[in-house]
């Protein structure tokens, strides 16, 4: 017979091992004040937890504060809770995978997809709560304002679920576009704007491909990169050691960090990466290949 575990000892030991610098242990810890095992349930807490293991980008972690903001947790927002469970997905956490999946088709089934940004409505590029810098500002999450708050394109002057907030090159001040508009290149047109600052537009010989990157592809993206004659996928702004080991990329990224800081090539600078550059992560949409660029902190 399996010895039933002491919730209070486990408790415990995850307390230990989270404020012991163990990042997997947040999760553990989180799931304790979410459930009361082991210790009062304190819901504030278990976010808490949560997050500590999220901002370091431990997968469970990340999951956690998707699941969490599902069931219907005010202190988490759509854009955090989508954000972090894209993250495990491309980790590899198998329910965070399924659940990117289903949230990318509730909003293909709404709204357009975008050829040079597929994942565009759960990596960041769209948001669906107006205010939610005030919220985070403040501390004060009330999903039920924000929920009942209507979203106006400027565009169109439809309401609308999703929007983006980045029109990088414009007259006006605009800060709220639907993604159809967006797609159908009217936000372009109305406001004479692009949403691309810098691509490798010299790579591309298609006027099109290149209208299309420049003036019907949402993303604040500081350099679009090119292959095959065409525009990359843009993936995510944020890669973590594991992720550019697993993709091949590692190595290319040393590299960029030794001839930056002018260090030996046997200099192991893998602890530098992720906090002195930023790699944004592209894929081929002809050959597949995975591309990156690295802004400098």
């Amino acid at each position: 017979m399996n010895e039933v575990p002491n919730l209070t000892e486990l408790f415990e030991e995850n307390k230990r091992k989270a404020e012991s610098h163990d990042i997997e242990a947040w999760a553990d810890l989180g799931y304790a004040y979410l459930h009361g095992m082991g210790t009062a349930q304190d819901i504030e807490k278990a976010v808490e937890c949560f997050r500590k293991g999220a901002g370091n980008y431990e997968p469970r972690a990340c999951y956690a504060i998707y699941e969490t903001w599902a069931n219907g947790v005010s202190l988490i927002l759509f854009e955090e809770a989508i954000e972090d469970c894209f993250r495990a997905a491309r980790q590899g956490h198998e329910k965070a995978a399924v659940a990117i999946e289903r949230e990318k088709q509730q909003a293909h089934a709404v709204y357009p997809e975008f050829k040079y940004n597929p994942n565009a409505y759960v990596n960041g590029t769209f948001f669906k709560n107006k205010y939610r810098d005030e919220a985070y500002e403040s501390g004060k999450f009330d999903l039920e304002t924000l929920d009942n708050s209507k979203i106006i394109c400027q565009c169109c002057g439809c309401e609308t679920e999703f929007y983006c907030d980045a029109v990088p090159a414009c007259e006006e001040d605009v800060d709220c576009v639907c993604p159809d508009c967006i797609a159908s290149g009217k936000a372009a047109e109305r406001f004479n704007a692009t949403y691309i600052d810098n691509a490798e537009k010299e790579k591309v010989t298609d006027p099109q491909r290149i209208e299309e990157l420049y003036k019907r592809t949402p993303g604040s993206v500081s350099h679009w990169l090119a292959c095959c004659n065409d525009f990359c996928a843009f993936i995510s702004d944020y890669c973590d050691n594991e992720e550019l080991e697993r993709l091949g990329l590692i190595e290319e990224v040393r590299a960029a960090y030794r001839e930056r800081r002018s260090l030996p090539d046997d200099d192991d600078v893998s602890t530098g990466i992720g906090y002195a550059l930023w790699v944004t992560l592209f894929q081929c949409l002809h050959c597949g290949k995975y591309r990156i660029w690295i802004d400098w902190e």
